[in-house]
């Protein structure tokens, strides 16, 4: 599990690298270094969202189902 969350953030950060470079209007500001670094901080501050939303409450039997949906 921990290998395939390394690699989808590894290969978010490759594509972000990817558009930053191609992109020829985040090419005339100097912020487009900036790119990959949010693409990935904004990542990492969601899925510490999702994880405190899904642990929010009580976990039984019946919701695990729509908790794990969350």
């Amino acid at each position: 599990m921990g290998a395939d969350l390394f690699g989808s953030l590894a290969e978010a950060t490759c594509a972000a690298l990817v558009v930053s470079v191609d992109s020829l209007d985040l090419l005339k500001t100097p912020d487009a270094i900036f790119f990959p670094l949010i693409v990935s901080a904004i990542g990492i501050l969601s899925s510490f969202l999702s994880q405190f939303l899904a642990k929010w409450g009580n976990i039984t039997k019946d919701n695990v189902e729509s908790r794990l949906k969350l």
